[in-house]
């Protein structure tokens, strides 16, 4: 099975509160980000629920449900 790693930058561990330790992977299963430092893992949402409407800007809020 190939998983494709990438960190995400400035990213805070909701666990371990560490900066710049989190990568997102991505497999042909699932999608998921974790904590190279704590071990924290959490999967990634298939739907994205807006937040709040930003029509004149052009972007959203992506929210990760913690288990």
């Amino acid at each position: 099975m190939s998983v494709k790693r990438r960190f995400i930058a400035g990213a805070k561990c909701p666990r371990c509160e560490k900066t710049d330790v989190i990568r997102s992977c991505v497999s042909a299963e699932r999608e998921w980000m974790e904590c190279v430092s704590c071990g924290y893992e959490e999967e990634r949402p298939t739907e994205v629920t807006p937040v709040e409407e930003h029509k004149d800007e052009g972007t959203g809020v992506v929210v990760f449900k913690t288990k």
